[in-house]
């Protein structure tokens, strides 16, 4: 049980912190395996190689790495989130001290243990 109001507020965003990081790791995956899917499902594994990159047109060059529109989407929304948390972050932040926080420690006690 969380003993100040202000604990739960540096727990809520230590989670959220954690879930974004990892979500952030597996949309990335799940973009690199989009793109191999599509190379692979449609240029012959022998035919992609640094000359044929080379001889491709910028316009066809966008399209082969361009996401799609639900990508392009989940994007945007995570952006907006990403915005959200950190004037949130921000917000608390001027209410509470990091120096508040359990966890923080100010960067000259770092200093002086080296």
């Amino acid at each position: 049980m969380l003993k100040q109001p202000r604990d739960a507020v540096y727990e809520i965003h230590d989670l959220l912190e954690s879930y974004y990081s990892c979500a952030e790791n597996r949309f990335i995956e799940n973009v690199v395996k989009y793109g191999e899917s599509i190379i692979t499902s449609e240029i012959e594994e022998s035919t992609f190689n640094k000359t044929w990159v080379e001889s491709l047109s910028v316009d066809d060059l966008q399209n082969l790495v361009a996401e799609d529109r639900t990508t392009c989407q989940a994007r945007q929304r995570l952006d907006k989130q990403i915005q959200k948390l950190e004037a949130a972050i921000t917000h608390l932040e001027t209410i509470l001290p990091m120096s508040e926080h359990p966890t923080s420690q100010p960067a000259s006690s770092n200093e002086s243990l080296h």
